[in-house]
């Protein structure tokens, strides 16, 4: 075939090379292709995420909390979820219909066509089929906080019901239960009953409730009486079938959920005494933290296990209490999961050990190897980017973990059957909140005793995995939680330290002294990597300067083999032009060793494959700024990934994840050959081109054009001059903007491979659908004009189509005299409030026109709906920007804007940064009286 050389022009301070003579060598293969293997951990129907919505499974922050049946499925919540949805709507049997992101709940009920969840403390509304948020019959969104109550005692939803055409709202803190008229949203009465959780309709008109360690019944007067004590630990989750018979889901000692007749008669028990274990071989037979239960009209008892690794949703058969299915999902965030090379059958993700099969596409979960049970034991971290897993075989046929932990610290572990017990933790003594995360131990509370700023060493001395003050060592040295470990029991970390253990016991734990110091390399890279054996070594650093810069190979002695050009990280590459092959720019994990093969994830969701010699081979997987599904596109900041060649095996694997664990086979790396190589010549002509897209890439980033709002309306804007935003060669928009005196006219001239259309029915998230203009203005002229956060007038208006019509959705993050009930829109890295966020259906879209490369279409907006009134000869801060998404609008793929070049303004896949606002990135426009 044809000899094609892949060449991006750069010199080694990646600027376009001269003209001239150059040496080079290459490589030749058959185009890489990736064949979908599976979707560890996911149950979803495909695993991966799909246009309509019905792809993955489940909330990846959180466990599943609550379950409840409406007309004609389920709705299920899990905890929290970024990259997966909390809030799911299945049909009977479980296969997903569609999912909200941000709306988590620990709380459910439903009247069968509508349901209610409790996102942060806020009862809301929404259509059970469709999951479209609603308002209550007295306009409300969510219902009224119920009167009474102290400042000290603030309201805190602990369980929902919805029966006999009312809501119920239970308040723990406050021992009240406030009753709702259902269609209306408004408030009754509310019942006192000592700490109330979850409840459920019972007979006609009354209720049973769990209230502390009992359930309690409450008649139409609100009366209440104990009901049920025995067979009881830790009652959480409570339901009741058709006949009245009563299940209540145990968390204490029985793990289980216990049966009762209308009568209060125990029956009998669904589920294993003491559940399934906490650490060691999974039992499908057994419950694990039972939460919110369900029945279903065919008699099927759904039960939503409230804790990580793995997240389950186990079905029982309600009267004989036959396990019948499970469901798992989502995996974490981001998640790493990783195979060893000696042993193809197993997958370590989420603390847990999956067995798979690659020939047959199939998994289940085998074991959870380490979950802390103590005080005084090792955090797990809970998975995904927070606890990268690894696994090595030894030369001693051990097998070792080696693993971040919490972003701070590195674990040695080791395994011993079907657990992997902790042996050495290099670690600092910071907390961070904001990813929930508490100090080390809890014996080193004391900060003034134990310090944060330096490194200290915990040695499982006495085998039990609890930490003991005499265990915990302070070193000389303080340590990155980057490394690599390797058959030979080596720790080699990114500040170029390399530990050898002294010794090793006839049970294969290692005893290091690191105390004594032994450099392999006098820099720090970023991340490092070797084969098994660790006699090749690869790194890449985001520096700007040293010999560390970019992606490089190593001998064990530090000697550079090779090295690419600079490469910045992942957020200053959010501005960078659309991805293309071959240049490195924001790299987030190495991938390992698979034979001949290496390379590194990219945070824009792809692989880049090197040879080891350090030629480049090719990208595999898709950028999901190109706004594809399927199994070779990933939806997620892409953290971390691995490339692996099972012993014994000529293939090839990648597994990274989205909301799923994804396996991939990739096909061609067997066809690489060496091209002979020669001298090839960069002709004036090509240089001069190489040169003028770097000019243009430079103007790009340093300037922008002038924008002007021209009077006369829709006449007017025909002789607008148009800015531009480019994202790549096929996703850009032109606009302009003119006025009258009733409305501003935006016309936006649109290149992208989808359409106007948004699918996302949650308004609130509107954003997260993509294909949206994204108009942000300033209406207030007196506000301060270098305002880093929102003043009162800041807002956004995204404007799009659902079903062939205008959908537009006005964000204000403040309004005049505020909202003591604003939204709050969040995620683990943080959150963002608004004081108003409303659908305006006096937008209007006119002329809207498709054409071969995406469309045109002019958006007429009422000025009192803005609240702005243009004045002749005045600026106005304000952006014009595009959110580009997939032809079902159901998936953003990428942004952009006229005037904002700020990180936040590029990020997806994190709710807080894509709806923020940022006054002081806006450009100026100019209003005037005419052309």
């Amino acid at each position: 075939g044809p000899q094609v050389l892949r060449w991006n022009g750069l010199d080694e301070n990646g600027k376009p090379l001269p003209a001239g003579t150059y040496t080079w060598k290459g490589i030749y293969h058959e185009p890489l292709k990736t064949r979908y293997v599976m979707s560890v951990g996911n149950s979803g129907k495909p695993g991966w995420k799909t246009a309509d919505g019905k792809g993955g499974w489940g909330g990846d922050y959180g466990p599943p909390m609550d379950i409840k049946t409406t007309d004609d499925g389920l709705v299920i919540t899990w905890q929290s979820g970024e990259a997966g949805p909390s809030l799911i709507g299945t049909d009977r049997e479980g296969n997903k219909q569609w999912g909200l992101t941000h709306r988590h709940s620990n709380f459910l009920a439903s009247d069968g066509h509508r349901f209610v969840a409790a996102p942060h403390n806020k009862v809301e509304l929404f259509e059970a089929a469709s999951g479209k948020p609603m308002a209550f019959g007295n306009g409300r969104p969510q219902l009224e906080p119920a009167p009474g109550g102290t400042d000290s005692a603030a309201a805190k939803v602990t369980g929902l019901a919805w029966h006999g055409g009312r809501i119920y709202v239970s308040d723990g803190p406050r021992n009240a239960i406030a009753v709702y008229e259902g269609d209306s949203g408004k408030w009754e009465r509310t019942i006192e009953i000592p700490a109330p959780g979850r409840l459920v309709g019972w007979k006609t008109d009354e209720l049973l409730a769990i209230s502390g360690n009992e359930v309690r019944r409450i008649n139409a007067k609100g009366e209440s009486q104990p009901f049920l004590k025995a067979h009881l630990d830790q009652p959480a989750g409570i339901a009741v079938d058709a006949a009245g018979t009563i299940f209540v889901a145990n968390h204490g000692a029985l793990q289980n959920v216990s049966v009762f007749s209308p009568a209060g008669k125990y029956l009998r028990s669904i589920g294993i005494k003491g559940g399934r274990p906490l650490v060691g071989r999974f039992n499908q037979a057994g419950m694990l933290k039972p939460g919110g239960i369900a029945i279903t009209p065919n008699g099927e008892l759904w039960v939503p296990e409230s804790i990580n690794s793995p997240k389950r949703v186990s079905v029982w058969d309600a009267k004989s209490g036959k396990f019948l299915k499970e469901f798992f999902g989502a995996n974490s965030y981001s998640p790493s999961a990783w195979m060893d090379p000696a042993n193809a059958t197993e997958l370590f993700h989420d603390d847990n050990i999956w067995k798979i099969d690659l020939d047959q596409g199939t998994w289940e979960p085998f074991s959870t190897f380490y979950r802390p049970t103590q005080a005084n034991q090792l955090g797990s971290g809970g998975g995904g980017f927070f606890y990268p897993f690894r696994t090595v075989t030894a030369e001693n046929g051990q097998q070792y973990g080696f693993s971040v932990m919490h972003g701070f610290g590195t674990v040695i572990w080791i395994r011993e059957g079907d657990q992997f017990r902790p042996l050495h933790y290099l670690f600092r003594n910071y907390p961070n909140p904001q990813l929930g995360f508490n100090q080390a131990f809890d014996i080193l509370k004391d900060r003034k005793a134990y310090p944060s700023d330096v490194t200290y060493h915990w040695a499982d001395r006495n085998g039990d995995q609890i930490a003991q003050v005499e265990e915990i060592t302070r070193l000389p040295q303080k340590l990155a939680p980057h490394f690599w470990f390797d058959a030979k029991l080596r720790i080699r970390t990114t500040e170029g330290w390399v530990f050898t253990p002294q010794s090793v016991d006839a049970k294969g734990v290692p005893t290091y002294e690191f105390s004594q110091s032994e450099k392999w390399l006098d820099f720090k890279v970023d991340q490092l990597w070797t084969n098994p054996a660790g006699t090749e070594i690869f790194s890449f650093s985001t520096q700007s300067a040293g010999p560390s810069t970019g992606l490089a190979g190593w001998s064990p002695a530090g000697e550079r083999k090779w090295s690419t050009l600079p490469i910045p990280n992942w957020a200053r590459s959010l501005n960078y032009p659309q991805v293309k092959k071959g240049p490195l720019f924001g790299p987030t994990a190495g991938l390992g060793v698979a034979g001949d093969f290496t390379g590194v994830t990219r945070y824009f969701s792809f692989y880049e494959i090197f040879r080891k010699d350090g030629l480049y081979v090719g990208r595999v997987l898709q950028p999901n700024v190109l706004g594809g599904h399927g199994p070779d596109t990933l939806y997620i900041e892409f953290l971390y990934g691995q490339m692996v060649k099972p012993d014994g095996m000529d293939r090839y694997f990648l597994i990274g994840g989205d909301q799923d664990v994804r396996v991939l086979e990739v096909l061609g790396l067997n066809t690489v050959r060496d091209l002979p190589g020669g001298k090839w010549t960069l002709t004036p002509e090509l240089a001069a081109t190489a040169r003028g897209a770097w000019d243009h890439y430079q103007k790009q980033l340093s300037g922008r054009q002038p924008l002007e709002i021209v009077a006369g309306g829709l006449a007017g804007l025909q002789s607008a001059t148009p800015i531009k935003g480019e994202r790549d060669g096929g996703r850009s928009f032109a606009a302009a903007a003119a006025y009258d005196a009733e409305n501003v006219y935006v016309r936006y001239d649109v290149k992208s491979p989808a359409k106007l259309v948004n699918a996302i029915p949650d308004p609130q998230v509107v954003f997260k659908g993509g294909n949206l203009l994204d108009i942000q203005l300033a209406t207030d002229p007196k506000a301060a004009a270098n305002r880093k956060n929102p003043a009162v007038g800041d807002l956004r208006l995204l404007i799009s189509r659902q079903k062939g019509q205008p959908h537009a959705v006005l964000f204000r993050p403040k309004v005049a005299g505020g909202n003591p009930e604003p939204v709050k829109l969040a995620s683990p890295t943080g959150s963002e409030t608004f004081e108003s966020i409303e659908v305006t259906p006096r937008v209007k879209l006119l002329e809207y026109q498709e054409t071969a490369e995406g469309f045109s279409v002019i958006a007429q907006i009422p000025l009192d709906v803005l609240g702005w009134k243009p004045e002749p000869g005045k600026t106005v801060k304000m952006d014009l920007g595009y959110i580009f998404g997939n032809s079902a609008g159901a998936q953003a793929a990428t942004r952009a804007y006229w005037a904002n070049r700020s990180f936040t303004a590029n990020v997806l896949n994190d709710i807080p940064h894509e709806s923020r606002i940022e006054p002081l990135e806006w450009g100026e426009a100019e209003v005037k009286n005419s052309r």
